[in-house]
């Protein structure tokens, strides 16, 4: 018994979990080495995947006010609604670093008619580009003259926009952001990003039942509204927008989540509230994928884990198509296909 004790000690591995077990606790593996020639478990097992809680980047109560200052702002026909099915094609750009605009500019080429729909960091590139987008969606909750999480002013990212483009505003956008808009004389429409905030405050937290909410009354959102669900950011939301509106053709360009390596001295920031009590977190953070590295931050790692739900969902299967190599969630989407092979494969072979 001692001579086990000791090959335990010595010969085994615990590999963490975040599955949970009732009534309380998670549940984690421990290997044990029986095979004295191997001295260790494949570096793979021992990776431990990086988990990212978002939350709002306001208070829920800034976002009530936001709400409610774009319902009186936005017309009451110029809202989002949901459309029946069509075959219509749907880009989606994201602006990931490595968004290739040459093979962007070829699919457009390609498919007369699709709809271009953009976040804001990406409209300056496709603009310098020569691709004017049908639409650019808009989540953000704060104001205009700030900088944004790519470290630049958000009304810069306006300066040069074309007035035949569609500007979806989320209401809970910064009124900033859509007084700017307007000004410019735009197309603009509303829609109704989904999150605990716009429920009753009794009603925040809990499970959803039936794909059914009640919604906070005094944000002026009318009953039956089209909610948009998705995921952290624009582009994500992007999905379930375009979706929505009966597109089951999806394309997507630039879903990077990663960045080139960061300098010494970006290596020096940092994110965390100490005021709020926050311990302050390197922002740029090295993930693996597979035997891949790639430096990425808190944000985009939370718009990958969204990437890996997206792809995951079986009602998204023949609707997506990704488009891009070399990234992150370029081998996300690869891991995903390959596990689709191999169950199409094996559901063959079983007749």
């Amino acid at each position: 018994m001692d001579k086990f004790d000791e090959e335990v000690t010595t010969r085994k591995h615990l590999l963490p979990s975040s599955d949970k077990v009732l009534p309380a606790g998670y549940t984690h593996l421990v290997v044990i080495l029986h095979d004295e020639k191997t001295n260790d478990i494949p570096d793979d097992l021992k990776r431990v995947p990086i988990i990212v809680h978002p939350r709002d980047s306001v208070s829920k109560d800034y976002i009530a006010n936001n709400i409610k200052s774009n319902m009186k702002s936005v017309g009451e026909d110029k809202w989002v609604q949901k459309h029946p099915p069509h075959r219509g094609v749907g880009v989606i750009v994201s602006a990931g670093p490595y968004l290739d605009y040459v093979k962007l500019k070829k699919f457009i080429h390609e498919h007369p008619g699709c709809k271009v729909l953009t976040v804001k960091h990406a409209l300056p590139g496709l603009m310098k580009n020569g691709i004017v987008p049908w639409g650019c969606i808009v989540l953000d909750p704060r104001p205009i003259t700030q900088k944004s999480t790519h470290n630049i002013v958000r009304k810069d990212l306006f300066n040069n926009i074309d007035k035949s483009t569609n500007f979806f505003v989320a209401s809970m956008t910064d009124p900033s952001v859509t007084a700017y808009l307007k000004e410019q004389d735009v197309r603009l429409w509303g829609w109704h990003a989904f999150t605990d905030s716009l429920r009753n405050e009794e009603d925040q937290g809990a499970q959803i039942q039936n794909q059914q909410v009640t919604l906070n009354e005094d944000l002026g959102i009318p009953k039956g509204a089209t909610l948009i669900t998705g995921g952290t950011c624009a582009a994500m939301r992007a999905i379930g927008m375009m979706h929505t509106m009966g597109f089951r053709d999806l394309h997507l360009f630039g879903f990077d989540c990663c960045r080139e390596e960061p300098t010494k001295e970006e290596m020096t920031e940092t994110t965390g509230d100490l005021e709020g009590g926050e311990t302050p977190k390197p922002k740029y953070i090295q993930v693996n994928v597979k035997e891949a590295s790639y430096w990425t931050t808190g944000e985009l790692l939370a718009m990958a884990q969204d990437c890996e739900k997206v792809f995951s969902d079986p009602g998204l299967d023949g609707v997506l198509c990704f488009h891009g190599e070399n990234t992150m969630v370029a081998d996300l989407w690869n891991i995903k296909a390959e596990q689709d092979n191999r169950i199409k494969f094996k559901g063959q072979y079983d007749g």
